[in-house]
């Protein structure tokens, strides 16, 4: 199983026939109140040992038949569901779908929110667990029906701040007004900051860690009215994540109320322009085409065409340097980093490719001995692209760049995740 499955996204589609007895949003068909309520307990026991990783909670409640991934007991339940709880992530089980079959069995459909991940598990007549599985072949991008974040207006307009090379749009949530970042590496929608919103943390998800280091503890809550900038308004989110971001509160803005992030902007083709300090989205149809965004031909410097290798939602590009292949990530969360080998670290100073200069200031913080450095020579399918200068240098076994701010700023950006594009145009 892959463990990045966390960032993917699904959507499922159910065929319900028109002669089936439905309740409660057709969510349970042909079961009684009775039976949903042993189907919820077992769901209930299969999140309890999920989050501890501890299937042997399960050890009474197997059937003879279970059966996972094509292994029989007892390999399954030591080593299959061992390893699907490890690179599961931590959340809650949704129910989707639930169907009695024709034999007193059950069928339940799930996700794993708010990651969507999609899970099956059928149950005996005694709502013994015979299967427990990831539904891989229903991993996929989320389409515009199954997405909560799509906002119909073919144009939007999102003026922002710049602090310390990071964009910051005007929001609000629920009476608490401030700023959300417009990070791109994010992979929710909208990601909040409990500490300045004060929100519950009694629905616990997993762990995990910030670019920078931070470790963050993921929480999850219904959230009532989020507003981003004055157009756009999301009314009672569902299952919106949530960590302690006091660290931004303190170190960038006072008012971090949290991120926008991918879940939110793949819906658009957005554009980004430093010196006019404004994002526009123009909603994108399902072929990704944006028939509202107009611009000149004349200003495309070139157009990167990017993959995304491990996350959905941070896009490589192959550029070339010094004759020399080098990958980089984009990222708007990011100011922009080199981690090069010894080898080309050598090899582009020899060159003039990369030169270092020290320097007292860090975005405006004192920063005694600091060095930056200044890459230049960087090309694309033989376009030159300007210097990237105020770099910082890591030491690396293999070379790659982080291309945020230092390198956007340089141009008129505008991203295309259906069509797997970045266009630079001239300032």
């Amino acid at each position: 199983m892959n463990k990045k499955i966390t960032n993917i996204l699904i959507l499922l589609f159910f065929i319900i026939s028109s002669d089936t007895y439905c309740q409660e949003s057709n969510i349970y068909i042909r079961i009684n109140n009775q039976e949903k309520n042993e189907i919820q307990n077992k769901i209930d026991l299969i999140e309890k040992a999920h989050k501890q990783e501890n299937p042997q909670l399960l050890k009474e409640d197997l059937s003879p038949k279970f059966n996972s991934a094509g292994h029989a007991m007892p390999l399954a339940l030591n080593a299959v569901l061992s390893q699907m709880f490890e690179q599961l992530p931590k959340g809650n089980f949704k129910i989707l779908h639930a169907s009695k079959k024709e034999d007193n069995s059950f069928t339940v459909d799930l996700q794993i929110s708010p990651f969507k991940i999609p899970l099956i598990i059928d149950l005996d007549k005694d709502f013994k667990i015979v299967r427990f599985d990831v539904l891989q072949d229903k991993i996929a991008t989320t389409q515009d029906a199954n997405n909560e974040y799509l906002i119909n207006d073919e144009h939007l307009v999102l003026p922002f701040h710049l602090i310390d090379g990071f964009i910051f749009i005007d929001g609000q949530v629920g009476t608490k007004k401030g700023k959300f970042m417009f990070d791109t590496g994010n992979p929710f929608g909208i990601f909040l900051n409990n500490n300045l919103l004060n929100l519950d943390t009694n629905n616990f998800l997993t762990e995990g860690a910030a670019g920078s280091g931070q470790k963050l503890k993921l929480y999850q809550s219904k959230i009532g009215n989020i507003k981003i900038g004055n157009k756009i308004e999301f009314i009672n989110i569902n299952e919106v994540v949530h960590s302690d971001f006091s660290f931004i509160e303190k170190g960038i803005t006072s008012d971090f109320l949290g991120f926008i992030g991918f879940e939110f902007i793949k819906n658009y083709e957005f554009v980004i322009d430093y010196d006019s300090q404004v994002i526009d989205l123009y909603l994108l149809d399902k072929k990704g085409n944006a028939s509202n965004n107009k611009y000149h031909k004349n200003d495309i410097v070139t157009t990167l065409n990017f993959t995304t290798p491990s996350d959905e939602q941070i896009p490589v590009v192959e550029f070339n340097i010094a004759n020399e292949r080098i990958y980089s990530s984009f990222d708007t969360g990011d100011k922009g980093h080199l981690e090069l080998t010894d080898k080309l670290i050598t090899k582009l100073k020899e060159n003039g490719n990369l030169k270092v200069y020290k320097k007292n200031i860090w975005y405006g913080q004192y920063a005694e001995g600091n060095e930056a450095y200044i890459l230049k020579g960087l090309t694309y399918n033989s376009t030159a692209l300007h210097d990237l200068k105020n770099y910082p240098l890591l030491l690396s076994d293999k070379a790659k760049l982080g291309f945020g701010y230092q390198f956007l700023k340089n141009y008129i950006t505008i991203w295309n995740y259906k069509k797997k594009t970045i266009t630079l145009l001239k300032r």
